[in-house]
């Protein structure tokens, strides 16, 4: 999918109205969702918005999500290979919580490390 047509606005709406609830976080991962979102999380990652506001809150949700509830790794279909550097696509290792803190931006990785 072609992200480049949409604005940073658009891109930060799209992540969070996708975590913006229990219900969406848990289709999120119930489904192929995963794989058509994600990629608006690499896409503010490439643009620098990682430390928006709505970004910062919506990575949150998807953090506390992931403990609680230790979800099976995101489905990816087309032979990607995510770097382990962009830790919305190891979520599952998240839960599992072996995923590195230090690769986690300080206010997630704040909220990582007092879940253990």
């Amino acid at each position: 999918m072609d992200l480049s047509r949409f604005s940073d606005k658009e891109l930060i709406e799209e992540w969070a109205f996708s975590l913006a609830s229990q219900e969406a976080i848990e289709t999120f991962f119930d489904d192929y969702s995963a794989e058509v979102t994600l990629p608006f999380r690499t896409e503010i990652h490439k643009r620098g918005l990682d430390n928006h506001p709505k970004v910062i809150e919506a990575d949150k949700k998807l953090i506390q999500y992931a403990l609680k509830e230790k979800p099976y790794p995101p489905v990816i279909t087309d032979n990607y290979e995510p770097p382990l550097e962009y830790w919305w696509w190891h979520i599952d290792k998240i839960g599992e919580k072996t995923y590195p803190a230090e690769l986690l931006p300080e206010p997630l990785r704040e909220l990582y490390l007092q879940e253990f």
